[in-house]
């Protein structure tokens, strides 16, 4: 396998499982922890930007470690700003969730989908829109 290819899976690897595993996010020990590793990723992806076998491909392969990194930065935000406006917290929604599927206490609403959709797309345009310039 490709060395772009390792890299883009391992970055948007960690990005799917920490949208699935979001509720460990709200722990703040589990928070730091994981803003930790994904700045150690991120700087290590960083480092290897201007790799000449990573530049061809796909635009700068090694940026996609940075994912998982924009993620949780973009998840804190907007997890403070869902609990200042809705006062609760943010639920991620899938794809035919209804409410109480994951025992919650309270029902979804449209916020959640927004939430959710923001801090997923925030991590990849974010990339997309760099590795393009």
């Amino acid at each position: 396998m490709d060395t772009w290819r390792v890299y883009f899976w391992i970055g948007n690897g960690l990005l799917i499982a920490l949208y699935v595993g979001y509720k460990f996010l709200l722990r703040p020990k589990f928070y730091w922890s994981a803003l930790f590793i994904s700045l150690v990723i991120a700087a290590f992806g960083l480092s290897k930007i201007s790799d000449p076998e990573l530049i061809g491909k796909n635009s700068g392969a090694s940026i996609w470690l940075l994912s998982p990194f924009l993620f949780i930065v973009s998840f804190g935000i907007y997890r403070q700003i869902f609990l200042r406006i809705f006062k609760n917290e943010p639920l991620m929604t899938r794809a035919y969730m209804m409410s109480w599927d994951d025992g919650e206490y309270r029902r979804l609403h449209f916020g959640d989908a927004i939430f959710t959709v923001m801090c997923l797309m925030t991590p990849l345009l974010s990339l997309l829109f760099y590795s393009i310039s």
